[in-house]
């Protein structure tokens, strides 16, 4: 998939940006797909109940942690080492953000929920495009 940004003229809070925002994250939200039914599966197995499989999936927003709490979870760990855990797994969302600052919203609510819902994929993705695309598709403009 290529978008030429010369050919195409970017013009913010057009259809053409809810558009490309669209289809570039289309193949990271069919990946999630997959990954959340995986991870229902190994946590019933696991004979975690459905009502904190749910709850990890609302308030976890870090898959990798999520499959990491299935074990914990299921060996009775206290939540200050699931904490530490969790925290060590996602640490590298803090060199995550980094190259990505400078085409955050200035806006610190805005900021700071850019930096919350940055996810590996979501780093891959706009870390592949032109500073000038991953602006104008940040929470489109």
């Amino acid at each position: 998939m290529t978008t030429h940004l010369k050919d195409t003229p970017l013009v913010q809070g057009t259809s053409y940006d809810w558009a490309e925002g669209f289809k570039r994250s289309l193949p990271v939200a069919m990946g999630y797909l997959p990954a959340g039914i995986a991870f229902g599966v190994l946590a019933q197995v696991a004979g975690i109940p459905v009502w904190a499989t749910v709850m990890l999936s609302v308030v976890l927003y870090a898959g990798a942690a999520q499959y990491a709490c299935i074990p914990m979870l299921s060996a009775g760990l206290p939540i200050g080492s699931m904490a530490t855990n969790i925290a060590a797994i996602n640490l590298r969302h803090i060199f995550y953000g980094m190259p990505l600052l400078q085409s955050l919203p200035q806006n610190k609510l805005a900021k700071t929920y850019c930096l919350f819902a940055l996810t590996d994929e979501t780093f891959s993705v706009m870390t592949s495009m032109p500073t000038e695309l991953r602006q104008a598709l940040i929470l489109l403009g």
